[in-house]
C-alpha cells in the first residue's frame, strides 16, 4: 500500500517513537510520546474512520461522485472502500490533451504531517 503515513521512514523521520512532543491546549500544556501521535495520525486515515467518509461526502457535496466500491459484511451491511483514497488509490483512466488513448492510473490522496519550524 502506498501511503506516506504508513511508511515509518517517511512520517516524522527525524523523531524516535520515544521522543516527546508537547502542545498548548487552551492554556494547558499536554505532552505525548511521538510514537503515540504517529500511531493516532496513521489510524485517523485508515479503515473504519470518519476521515475517508467525510472526504468522499465532501466530493459528493461538490458534485463529484466517485464510487470507491465496497462489500457486504458479515452483518449484511454495505461497507464502502472510501479508505482507498488514502491507501492504494482509486482506479481511473486519464486522457491527456492530444493523446490517442486513455491511460490507466490510480488517484490517491497523500497526506503529509510535518514537524519543523517555518523561518
Amino acid at each position: 500500500m502506498e501511503n506516506n503515513l504508513n511508511q515509518p521512514d517517511c512520517f516524522m523521520p527525524n523523531y524516535n517513537d520515544e521522543d516527546a512532543i508537547a502542545f498548548n491546549d487552551g492554556g494547558n500544556d499536554v505532552m505525548y510520546k511521538v510514537g503515540k501521535v504517529k500511531q493516532a495520525v496513521r489510524q485517523a486515515f485508515g479503515i473504519g474512520t470518519k476521515v475517508p467518509d467525510a472526504f468522499s461526502e465532501f466530493l459528493k457535496y461538490k458534485d463529484v461522485t466517485i464510487d470507491t466500491g465496497g462489500k457486504v459484511n458479515e452483518h449484511r451491511n454495505y461497507v464502502n472502500n472510501n479508505y482507498m483514497w488514502f491507501g492504494d488509490g482509486i482506479n481511473c483512466e486519464i486522457l491527456k490533451l492530444g493523446a490517442k488513448s486513455w491511460q490507466k492510473e490510480k488517484l490517491r490522496v497523500k497526506q503529509k504531517v510535518c514537524a519543523g519550524w517555518d523561518i
